[in-house]
């Protein structure tokens, strides 16, 4: 029993399809993310000397970028991320750790960019108020 194949958990006839038009939908959706979240808040603290930004906002758009370009680029689907093990339990896939730890890369970076690119504009107090 213990050398069973995982069973996965999606169903295997997923279509490719499918999985490239969400790619692309989440990708466009990140880009109208990083417009809202990103690029206005910068423009008004241009023109005010005020930003108001939320964190979320800061990591969501490009966090959103990298899945998106994930699935049109690499097999994100029929159970390549995650599995079921023999005793039931479900496990991530190399694949599946490789991508968590690029999202975490992803968002500690973005973070970064964004207190670097605040700084460089001269807000250097109350960052993360």
């Amino acid at each position: 029993m213990a050398d069973e194949q995982p069973q996965t958990l999606m169903p295997q006839d997923g279509s490719v399809l499918k999985a490239k038009l969400a790619g692309v939908f989440i990708v466009l959706l990140s880009l109208v993310m990083g417009y809202f979240f990103i690029v206005q808040p910068v423009q008004e603290a241009r023109r005010t000397g005020h930003m108001e930004y939320y964190v979320k906002g800061v990591v969501m758009p490009p966090l959103f970028l990298y899945a998106g370009v994930a699935v049109l680029c690499f097999d994100m689907r029929n159970g390549q991320v995650r599995v079921v093990d023999a005793s039931g339990r479900r496990k991530y896939t190399r694949k599946g750790w490789l991508f968590l730890a690029g999202a975490v890369v992803v968002m500690c970076g973005s973070l970064a960019l964004w207190v670097a690119y605040l700084h460089s504009m001269g807000f250097t107090s109350g960052l993360w108020t």
